[in-house]
């Protein structure tokens, strides 16, 4: 563990190396606070960041998610409604599809099992992604649209969407999370989430994999793999239904954002994001909005919905 943290500092400008071991400390005392009743996760990642963020404004918008929350994964519930299994989901693995696509990215995460995990990669998440963040191979301003598309088309706005598009991107190259993989190092910065799910939740949204998201041997249910692990090696998948990532009442998700090699205006660029969509997204009524996202009754929001284990 002290090998990993000091090779990982090493590699650092000195103006880095406190930032980023702070961020590693924080990272050790959440895991110690939470280790007793939930599992932790970490998914890594850079060009995904203006989206995840794009979907929290939204979340807060019209679901009464907290503006100062988590970064959201994925927010429309759509792909789940012929998909809201585990077992469906390795279904739709064994028939060939692989994370990268569309169908499964709709779905469910890659996570690391553990900070120090490699993946099958060579080295520790910490050392591979914790500072400069894993590049999508997707082009992440689809998703962007895609999103967009269904939140404009009940405000009668779809017109608007290639400008809207052009000031979501242009915002992420101004708040240093563009969607393109940046050239030369110094460019680059990562973000990570570290996901504590409670045990009573596990067996139900993760399976053990390996790289392109196969089901790694011996690795379902996953909980009983885990409890026999020591030092802790390593990929997962999340099922990501938004009815339990999103619910902030339940306790049974934690989620932390970081951005280690330095700060990060999470709540500015939130804040720019509102003021571009806000008066695009006030034409159409608070229920419309929902229901473009899958929300489709009054009180069906995530704070509300009863998630169980046999649902999710």
């Amino acid at each position: 563990m002290r090998r990993v943290h000091q090779d990982v500092l090493r590699s650092l400008e000195e103006n880095s190396r406190a930032n980023v071991s702070a961020a590693i400390q924080t990272m050790l005392a959440n895991e110690l606070r939470f280790s007793e009743e939930y599992a932790v996760f970490y998914h890594s990642y850079s060009s995904s960041c203006i989206l995840y963020e794009l979907q929290a404004v939204l979340a807060a918008f019209f679901l009464g998610y907290p503006e100062e929350g988590p970064p959201i994964l994925r927010l429309t519930r759509a792909p789940f409604e012929n998909m809201s299994s585990l077992q469906q989901l390795l279904d739709l693995r064994k028939a060939g599809i692989s994370d990268r696509t569309p169908e499964f990215r709709a779905l469910a995460i890659s996570v690391f099992c553990s900070c120090f995990a490699s993946g099958g990669y060579g080295r520790s998440m910490l050392e591979n992604y914790l500072v400069s963040g894993y590049h999508t191979p997707h082009d992440t301003s689809g998703d962007i649209r895609r999103l967009l598309e269904l939140v404009l088309e009940p405000a009668g706005e779809l017109e608007e969407l290639p400008a809207l598009l052009s000031g979501i991107l242009a915002l992420g190259q101004e708040f240093e999370a563009p969607i393109e993989r940046a050239k030369g190092a110094a460019k680059r910065r990562g973000h990570v989430l570290q996901i504590f799910l409670h045990h009573s939740v596990v067996d139900a949204v993760v399976y053990g994999a390996q790289p392109l998201g196969s089901l790694a041997p011996q690795r379902v249910p996953f909980s009983e793999w885990l409890r026999q692990q020591c030092p802790v090696e390593g990929q997962a998948r999340l099922l990501m239904h938004p009815d339990l990532f999103i619910d902030t009442r339940r306790g049974l998700v934690h989620i932390v954002a970081l951005s280690p090699e330095r700060p990060f205006d999470r709540l500015g660029l939130r804040r720019r994001l509102r003021e571009l969509l806000g008066p695009h997204l006030a034409k159409a009524s608070q229920e419309d909005l929902k229901a473009s996202l899958g929300f489709r009754d009054r009180e069906e929001t995530p704070s509300a919905t009863q998630v169980s284990p046999e649902m999710v």
